[in-house]
């Protein structure tokens, strides 16, 4: 006989789940699209459209043509995107928009097959899209986490085939193409889940097959960069391909001052901003409050697996896929804490929403539709629910800075929001103007570099948008960055120090602007003692309409 109670309750849950499925692609895509009047931001979204554009338009090869430290499987991508559908920022904001709803649906895919309680995955989404709408260019980062994951929880539970190392290697591979740290974690990631898998096999631990599942990780692994090497051997940018994402970059952590210690002490200094502005700074109070989240998901972790086993004496399948993704999370935080920024945190975020999710599905098994849930009558739970209750407080003000956010845009009639406590930058915005008429600049850059010494720094002002403008041919002058709102007193001092120092030559545009929130400004207004020293230290060599060259 049908229970007709259990059949409404299924239909009702049923309606819910699809409702807010709906809810949170239509919230996604409102929060997206609605930031397109805005243009793209000068620092990464610049940059990456700069780099599609001028690897599609104008044939430059990354790296030899133009230094820039992300990996080049991103670019690629939005180039490829943006010559089928046109160089708009219209066009950039749709593959974003692409990427996020991608990386949403296989949050929710992943957490649904993992977990056996059917409103965890509705928690995990409407969790992540309130605090933060993750869109394309970090969203990126992460995305290969999801079926990285999966793939390596079904082989704790059911072995690590071949099938299933070859699988990892590809993903780790497109990882690394993405975001070289990325890839670098995850191939770690895999050592650690190497070691579980042998452990937790019936057959005897064997170093040996160890080393042959290795090896078959790592070969695949190299096949597949293969097409990669070959195109930039035969561009003959092989050099400054493994120059630049790999020897340049502790010289490139010391230019932006990241040292050992900062990154680890940073998200502690922040305790009490977290704690103390959350109704001042709404909504960067909570990005603060995020970066403590892993590090307390995977020290619940470990107690319940140490709880688990001294009552039982063993660990299952089970307890050894949580353990791992707590490995994987804890990784993703260290890529976090290099910059501790919003860009970065997506990193640890998405892999500790999947970690969160298992423990509430492995302490709450009875929670389910048709049961009232027990929530807190188990001790080993406090932890955990007393962290939900903080980031539900945390929701308020964080909804309320979006959509002071959202009600200020002006496709909504309103007026572009400016926080001057929040102003960073990062909100330093471009139009689609300023990439009229580059080549002009890129082809002197490239003539200059061409017929001149190669002891000379070779820098545009006001570079090219992006972070870094074309310069010197030879390393390690191929990296020097000029980015308006961003440099401060002593920045420009060692600016002007490495131009005293250092044969340079300058190549002014003296009429391009940047688009900022508070209008078009030119490096004239932005920085007048950098001007100033440009126009009188250094000397005139030519000039040709708009653009001057210096040499210093």
């Amino acid at each position: 006989m049908v229970d007709l109670a259990s059949s409404k309750k299924d239909s009702y849950f049923n309606y819910i789940h699809r409702g807010s499925i709906v809810f949170i692609v239509l919230y996604t895509l409102f929060q997206l699209l609605v930031s397109v009047p805005y243009g793209i931001q000068l620092s990464d979204e610049g940059f990456q459209f700069y780099l599609a554009w001028g690897i599609g338009s104008e044939n430059l090869v990354l790296y030899k043509d133009i230094f820039t430290m992300y990996a080049p499987g991103y670019i690629w991508g939005i180039a490829s995107f943006l010559e089928i559908f046109g160089y708009s920022f219209f066009s950039f904001r749709i593959y974003e928009i692409i990427f996020t709803l991608a990386l949403l649906a296989g949050l929710y895919l992943i957490i649904k097959r993992l977990t056996t309680n059917r409103w965890v995955p509705i928690y995990a989404l409407t969790f992540i899209v309130l605090i933060w709408i993750p869109i394309g260019f970090k969203s990126s980062r992460v995305i290969m986490s999801l079926p990285y994951i999966y793939l390596g929880v079904l082989s704790i539970q059911s072995g690590l085939t071949q099938r299933r190392i070859i699988g990892l290697s590809l993903v780790v591979t497109i990882a690394g193409l993405m975001s070289q740290e990325v890839g670098g974690f995850l191939s770690i990631g895999f050592l650690s889940l190497l070691l579980i898998c042998e452990y937790n096999s019936p057959a005897p631990v064997s170093y040996w097959r160890g080393a042959k599942k290795l090896t078959l990780f790592v070969g695949v692994g190299i096949i597949s960069v293969t097409p990669v090497l070959y195109y930039y051997f035969i561009n003959d940018a092989i050099f400054y391909l493994i120059h630049d994402l790999f020897l340049s970059l502790p010289a490139f952590s010391e230019a932006m001052g990241i040292s050992v210690i900062r990154p680890i002490m940073r998200p502690f200094l922040t305790f009490e901003l977290s704690l103390m502005g959350i109704l001042r700074f709404g909504f960067r109070s909570v990005n603060s409050f995020l970066f403590f989240l892993p590090p307390i998901l995977v020290a619940i972790t470990v107690k319940h697996l140490l709880q688990t086993y001294r009552e039982t004496d063993e660990v299952s399948g089970d307890n050894y896929s949580l353990g791992w993704i707590a490995v994987v999370a804890s990784l993703f935080y260290f890529i976090a804490l290099g910059r501790s920024d919003m860009s970065h945190l997506a990193n640890a975020i998405f892999p500790s929403v999947v970690l969160l999710s298992l423990l509430l599905d492995e302490y709450y098994p009875e929670l389910n539709v048709h049961r009232s849930s027990r929530l807190g009558h188990l001790p080993e739970m406090k932890e955990i629910t007393i962290l939900c209750l903080v980031l539900s407080t945390l929701l308020i003000p964080a909804g309320a800075g979006q959509m002071r956010l959202l009600l200020g845009n002006p496709l909504l009639g309103g007026q572009n929001y400016v926080d001057s406590d929040i102003q960073t930058a990062d909100r330093l915005q471009i139009s689609e103007k300023e990439y009229e008429n580059i080549s002009t600049t890129v082809e002197t850059v490239k003539k200059i570099q061409e017929g001149s010494n190669s002891k000379y720094h070779v820098v545009a002002l006001p570079y090219l948008p992006g972070y870094y403008p074309l310069t010197g041919s030879i390393p390690p002058t191929r990296y020097a960055s000029f980015l308006p709102g961003e440099m401060d007193n002593r920045d420009i001092a060692d600016l002007i120090s490495t131009m005293n120092n250092t044969d340079t030559i300058i190549i002014y545009n003296t009429n391009r602007t940047i688009y900022t929130n508070e209008g078009d400004i030119s490096l004239q207004d932005y920085y007048p003692r950098l001007h100033n020293y440009i126009i009188n230290k250094c000397n005139l060599k030519s000039t040709k309409n708009d653009t001057k060259v210096y040499t210093c």
